[in-house]
């Protein structure tokens, strides 16, 4: 696993980027990475299945701005609607998990949108056992 470096923190983090920054965190907390998908769309699937001691973490990860280099979106902040739009698809992602008996968590920049947003409901993702991984611009990561 390539650990991520720290960045500029004017740059804006990619679902890579979260993904990546995620992953390493888990590592160095004992998980093993099973499988991975890229938001480029190189893997498909789970964004992150880790497993450690007969469990298995699922993680659903988003960015704050487009993967994609070609896209209109590349570069640019989500606005407020397109961030609510996300953490609506991640919990809901999460809750299907969590619905199969399986450890759920969702990853995502930690700037004031995301924070805002997912704020209103982070005691009900709490009360369901659905970790919250905040990965900042310098790309550390805090649960």
């Amino acid at each position: 696993m390539t650990t991520p470096e720290r960045r500029d923190p004017t740059q804006l983090l990619t679902e890579d980027e979260v993904s990546l920054a995620v992953r390493s965190h888990l590592e160095k907390d004992g998980w093993t990475i099973t499988s991975w998908a890229t938001a480029a769309g190189r893997k498909h699937g789970d964004d992150i299945v880790a497993e450690r001691d007969d469990r298995q973490l699922i993680i659903e990860v988003k960015g704050e701005t487009s993967s994609d280099p070609k896209s209109n979106r590349f570069g640019f902040a989500f606005d407020s609607t397109q961030v609510t739009s996300h953490v609506a698809m991640a919990t809901f992602k999460a809750l299907q998990v969590v619905s199969k008996g399986v450890q759920a968590g969702i990853a995502l920049p930690d700037e004031r949108l995301h924070r805002r947003t997912l704020g209103a409901i982070q005691p009900a993702l709490s009360g369901l056992g659905i970790s919250v991984f905040w990965v900042d611009r310098h790309v550390a990561v805090v649960v």
